[in-house]
């Protein structure tokens, strides 16, 4: 009789414990399945009844990291509150209005996300801006993100991060393509991994088309950065029309002296880093603007206490005229906008 009340104790445990897992199993695959193709082709946004800039013999293009409209963060993954969210992207609106550019590149910006409010970025800012065009390539999509682990109340939950282009000029042919993960972090933790990618999408000056390519590299593992360069660096190598490459590449140009130790992050170390080269070395028609950038005014991140630069813009074909950062913005992101005046070639 024991024996037949144990083995009983015994499958009721069993069963129990398989049913958990397979609970858990099909909340995971809800949770974090959701992975975007590699390459897609994507729509572009107008504004209706939007004024189209006419060309005058210069284009201020900007790129800028927005960090989900977060400002400076403890943490990549910090989550504040609908007031925090709705005053930081004021400031944000306000610093890119005052900027008076023709062309923004945006990296991490949310598009109805959990953890910004479920507020859609893009559109308010182009509101705000009154942009006639806009294309958003989302990058990472999640059903649920249960990062940080605890408190749950922190999670991350539903997500939705892209890549946009906000614009005075038409757009058209818009691409995107999705970069690997890191292979050295373990599979199930890739699961639910930031993605980072290319977006491309062309604009209409004078009745020439340039290429804008907006690209977020990896932050945490120069090999990846690397990797992820080639991609960039493949890609761009088949345009032909003239270009524009910008966004936050998280690494710092090949002669800046300082690479590691820095204040904020002990951990960033960008020392025998060949992302750079790699790029240059396949397209040797791209430019940069001319400076030191191991001046500070040239530093980018922190946006508090900047020191290094992290955010570029490199152009094919086209007039590089001067480089700039945005000091103006302060603390709306925690990266600092950089901006590049050029002009068509004849």
């Amino acid at each position: 009789m024991k024996k037949s009340v144990f083995s009983s104790f015994i499958k009721y445990i069993f069963s129990l414990t398989l049913i958990l897992f397979l609970i858990l199993a099909a909340f995971a695959y809800w949770a974090l399945h959701t992975s975007l193709p590699k390459e897609s082709y994507l729509d572009v946004n107008k504004r209706p009844n939007s004024e189209v800039r006419a060309y005058e013999g210069d284009i201020k293009i900007v790129s800028y990291n927005i960090g989900h409209a977060q400002g400076i963060k403890q943490n990549a993954w910090d989550r504040k509150e609908l007031d925090t969210t709705s005053t930081h992207l004021e400031l944000l609106a306000t610093a890119m209005k005052n900027m008076n550019a023709d062309i923004f590149l945006l990296q991490e910006v949310d598009i109805d996300s959990h953890r910004t409010q479920r507020i859609n970025q893009i559109e308010f800012l182009q509101e705000k801006l009154n942009f006639p065009y806009y294309a958003c390539a989302n990058m990472w999509e999640k059903n649920y993100v249960p990062f940080p682990y605890w408190p749950i109340s922190d999670h991350i939950g539903y997500v939705r991060a892209a890549n946009c282009v906000l614009s005075k000029y038409p757009l058209s042919n818009h691409h995107r393509i999705i970069f690997d993960k890191p292979s050295d972090n373990p599979f199930w933790y890739n699961w639910g991994y930031i993605d980072r990618g290319l977006q491309r999408v062309d604009v209409e000056i004078n009745q020439q088309k340039i290429a804008l390519i907006n690209i977020h590299l990896e932050a945490w593992g120069k090999h990846t950065r690397e990797e992820q360069i080639k991609v960039v660096s493949d890609y761009i190598g088949n345009i032909k029309t003239p270009l524009v490459l910008g966004g936050d590449f998280n690494t710092v140009p090949t002669d800046a002296v300082k690479k590691n130790r820095f204040s904020d992050d002990d951990d960033d170390d960008y020392e025998n880093e060949e992302t750079f080269s790699l790029l240059l070395q396949r397209n040797p028609n791209l430019k940069m603007e001319s400076f030191d950038n191991n001046d500070k005014i040239y530093f980018s991140f922190p946006s508090d206490a900047p020191n290094r630069l992290l955010d570029h813009i490199f152009v094919k074909d086209l007039i590089y005229k001067d480089f700039s950062i945005q000091e103006q913005a302060n603390t709306a992101s925690d990266h600092l906008p950089v901006m590049a005046n050029i002009s068509l070639k004849d």
